[in-house]
């Protein structure tokens, strides 16, 4: 059963079932983060249907797709990084610095790093030279060497792919059906259009005298 029963005794002792809403609220937890997971790669499987609208989406999405080897190494190594920085900042300032009173919160606070303002007042407060190596040796690792290495290798990726020139023959006839489709109906869009002339005075003149 969803929800289980737990048997207990009353005032007058007899049994009773007592049912475990306790549980029940952890399994509908565990569902709705299963849909969760089920709408994301939903909408990531979208994107792969962007190459029947146009041959640039889907020159992005594989070039994406064919780094994906590479781009699974490169997040090794930010997690090998993230690990190495973390138990450093841990053992270097321990619980003296808010942020950094365990391995756990330490790896939290340098997953923050990588995306948020850093403040690192609380950090120089405590030993300034310390501080201050391993937050410019972390700043230079990731900030210069790992983000500029993702860049180029999804440049490299896309630069190959159009050198090769790669297109999905079906896609590309869908797509020229489309477009073919879209300019008919621009086209009978116009037609319905109203016209309008617009004469110059000059004109009416020299009109007015072919007539007469």
């Amino acid at each position: 059963h969803l929800c289980g029963t737990e048997s207990a005794a009353d005032a007058t002792g007899l049994p009773t079932e007592v049912l475990d809403l306790e549980r029940l609220g952890a399994k509908y937890a565990e569902v709705h983060c299963v849909q969760g997971f089920v709408l994301l790669l939903s909408w990531l499987k979208l994107l792969e249907y962007s190459k029947y609208m146009s041959a640039g989406m889907q020159l992005l999405v594989h070039s994406i797709a064919s780094c994906a080897w590479e781009c699974g190494v490169w997040f090794f190594m930010l997690v090998v990084i993230v690990n190495a920085y973390g138990q450093a900042f841990y053992l270097a300032f321990g619980p003296d610095i808010a942020g950094f009173n365990d391995i756990y919160e330490s790896l939290s606070t340098i997953c923050i790093w990588l995306f948020a303002v850093v403040d690192f007042q609380k950090v120089l407060s405590s030993d300034q030279l310390i501080a201050s190596l391993l937050f410019v040796s972390f700043q230079a690792v990731y900030s210069v060497i790992m983000v500029n290495m993702f860049i180029v290798i999804l440049i490299r990726s896309y630069h190959n792919l159009k050198k090769a020139r790669f297109d999905d023959p079906i896609a590309s006839e869908i797509r020229r059906g489309l477009h073919l489709r879209v300019s008919r109906a621009q086209e009978w869009a116009l037609t319905l259009m109203p016209t309008f002339s617009f004469v110059s005075g000059s004109e009416e003149e020299d009109e007015h005298a072919v007539r007469e």
